[in-house]
């Protein structure tokens, strides 16, 4: 199987760098693209900082802008918390 390489210069990508209001502005500005809208079925500021309190973010930056993100949350399942 082939892998397909692409060259993307100007992006970056990190590991739980994004504060909350750079969440929060991605969040805002992408909102329209979940489905259903995100704003429809939660409160997006509310949200932004759950993720920026609980979650790991993988994220993409170009420049100075989150342009990517993916959240995940690592429950310890022993604690259960």
């Amino acid at each position: 199987m082939e892998h397909l390489q692409i060259e993307t210069p100007d992006l970056e990508y990190k590991i739980k760098t994004a504060d909350h209001e750079q969440i929060y502005s991605h969040l805002k500005e992408c909102r329209a693209y979940f489905m259903p809208p995100l704003h429809e079925k939660t409160d997006v500021l509310e949200y932004s900082k759950k993720l920026f309190e609980k979650a790991v973010t993988f994220e993409a930056w170009s420049k100075k802008n989150l342009i990517g993100l993916i959240a995940a949350y690592f429950n310890n399942l022993q604690s259960r918390s």
